[in-house]
């Protein structure tokens, strides 16, 4: 007697072939997210390249080939990005400055990155359509830029920022300007990108000066010598 499978089985088993051969056609919402060429101390096994993928399907990179400087590597294995997830890829990346392409199995160039010279424990990050240097987050997500306006004694204390820090700007700058201040938050840690003062204080009217005593010993002389004179 032949078992058949029951119906729900083989809708998941079709469902999952599915979404395995279909990730390489949703390749529009892949974002290469982070780019580590320079680790901390050893390169070996620590050097990334990280994507996120957008979209609402899975996404196979398997056959896909990594162009670095000409050199071409391709994946041989499955590397399947989930939606909204971040992965890395473990791979050598040059520290010098590097020109990498990310070609389909299609041989259509995907997408092409120029990093320039790799500062150490650096990540060349996505955030807000550029790629800049900071803090690697390898398979998390990016940090990304928030605007804060107010006064600057304010903000300081909502930021966040050290006191050592705040010291030091309260040198520079009023603790009643009104400020605009774009930083970097990854997690609740905030980095300063851009102070702007946007309404400084008016500055406070100059005290006139008392008239020092040269000037009294000289003025009532003078002014003894008029009185003489017009009573004449």
């Amino acid at each position: 007697m032949i078992s058949i499978m029951p119906k729900t089985k083989i809708i998941f088993l079709i469902t999952t072939i599915l979404l395995l051969l279909k990730p390489v056609s949703e390749a529009g919402n892949l974002e290469i997210s982070e780019v580590f060429p320079n680790p901390k101390g050893k390169d070996q096994n620590q050097e990334y390249i990280e994507f996120f993928n957008s979209g609402p399907s899975p996404i196979n990179l398997k056959e896909w080939i990594i162009q670095k400087n000409g050199t071409k590597s391709k994946i041989k294995e499955d590397f399947i990005i989930s939606p909204n997830q971040y992965k890395s890829l473990k791979t050598t990346l040059p520290n010098k400055e590097s020109t990498l392409q990310f070609i389909t199995p299609s041989s259509q160039i995907y997408k092409t990155i120029s990093y320039p010279q790799a500062p150490e424990n650096q990540s060349y990050t996505h955030i807000s359509d550029k790629y800049i240097w900071t803090i690697p987050t390898e398979n998390q997500k990016n940090p990304h830029f928030q605007i804060f306006q107010g006064k600057f004694k304010d903000l300081i204390t909502e930021i966040h920022i050290p006191q050592n820090r705040q010291k030091f700007l309260s040198l520079i700058i009023s603790p009643n300007a009104s400020a605009k201040i774009l930083a970097l938050k990854l997690k609740n840690h905030y980095f300063l990108q851009k102070i702007q003062i946007t309404n400084p204080p008016s500055p406070k009217k100059p005290i006139p000066k008392e008239p020092t005593l040269p000037i009294l010993i000289i003025s009532i002389p003078l002014l003894l010598l008029i009185l003489h004179y017009s009573k004449q």
